[in-house]
């Protein structure tokens, strides 16, 4: 089964990330979806890290 996301979603992820950051000087990002695995009972962990300057 092949699933697209939805296009309107990442302009508004967008505007929210330049409200609070500034837009010419972003951090490296990824976005990553995840439709299905390969057993409804898998789990799948994401981990991320944020440095916050003193």
């Amino acid at each position: 089964m092949s699933r697209r996301r939805r296009p309107g979603r990442s302009s508004a992820v967008r505007s929210a990330r330049d409200a609070f950051l500034d837009p010419g000087r972003l951090p490296a990002a990824s976005a990553v979806q995840v439709v299905s695995l390969v057993r409804p009972e898998f789990l799948m962990e994401a981990e991320a890290f944020a440095v916050v300057p003193a």
